[in-house]
Order: structure tokens, then sequence, then C-alpha cells
């Protein structure tokens, strides 16, 4: 238990300051590591209280003024995102594979759907929502292809980006 406790009181500790790496490895610590589950909700009331919360006030949609967001994929990621930002009052293109199991719904909520590469052609702001598995081909054959100078790409993480499957033009942000 004193091993146990030690280990709280320094992760505690670096949640003090914290920083988004910091949180990522402490967490991959945590999880792997031989600490009760009553001690890892402790370490996880820590990280809550160690995030910096934005509200509406915090910030401002005039960047997406009069400018379309494509929204590529409905999975759980893409249609959250689809649909806060509709209610937010922007723009916004659903773009899916041909013969998607989503299309219904997507319409269903008010969205417009459109092929990915019509989508992209479309859109001053493309979000790549949809499985890590997928995206290096989709990226390839449907997404590179359209994005023009200007555009925007957006990824909800980084991990084909870091690994290098994904090599963003340099004229798009």
């Amino acid at each position: 238990m004193v091993a146990q406790n030690s280990k709280l009181t320094a992760i505690q500790h670096i949640f003090k300051n914290p920083k988004n790496l910091v949180h990522l490895l402490v967490y991959q610590i945590i999880e792997k590591s031989s600490i009760t589950r009553l001690e890892k909700q402790k370490i996880g009331k820590v990280l809550i209280m160690a995030m910096k919360i934005f509200y509406d006030k915090d910030a401002s949609l005039e960047p997406l003024a009069n400018k379309t967001v494509a929204i590529i994929g409905y999975g759980s990621q893409g249609h959250a995102h689809a649909q806060n930002l509709k209610d937010s009052g922007v723009k916004v293109i659903v773009g899916l594979r041909p013969g998607s199991s989503t299309e219904a719904e997507v319409k269903a909520a008010g969205l417009e759907t459109d092929s990915v590469p019509n989508a992209v052609k479309r859109a001053d702001l493309v979000m790549v929502l949809i499985p890590d598995e997928f995206q290096g081909e989709v990226y390839k054959n449907d997404i590179k292809p359209n994005l023009k100078k200007g555009k925007a790409l957006v990824f909800a993480h980084g991990f084909n980006i870091h690994f290098k499957a994904i090599k963003p033009p340099k004229n798009v942000d």
C-alpha cells in the first residue's frame, strides 16, 4: 500500500503543472500499473481538475463565417462534429463513400451529403473523421487530389500524420 500511495502522490504532483503530453504518458503508465481501481479513479479526478474547459464566450465562429466544412465520415466523431457545427450555424457537407449505410441518417439530421471527392472540392475546411485504418487510402484517392491551396485539413488526432501515412501538402493549413 505504501508503494501504491507514493505512486499516486507522484502522479498528483505531475498534474499540478499539466501538459498534454505528460497527461498521455501518465495515463499510459496508470493503465499498465498495478494500482487499484479506486486509486485510478482518484487520479482521473485530478486530471479532470487540471483540464481547461472552454465555453461559448471563449471562442468565436467568425473564422468560419461564409465557409463550408466537409466532415469526412459519419461515425461517432463525424456525426458529433457535423451536428455541432450545423447547430452553430456553420455550413456543413458530410462526405460519404458510395453506398454508405449512414446516408439516410445524415439526411434525417438535416445535413447535406456528397461523395468524399466532391465534399473536399466544395469545402474550405476538411475534417477527416473516419477510422485510422481507412484514412491513408481515402486521403490518397479522394482527398489529396481535391485539396487546393489555402484549404484547411483537420484530423481528430494525428496518428496517420505522426506515422507519415498521410503527408499533407505545404500549401494546405
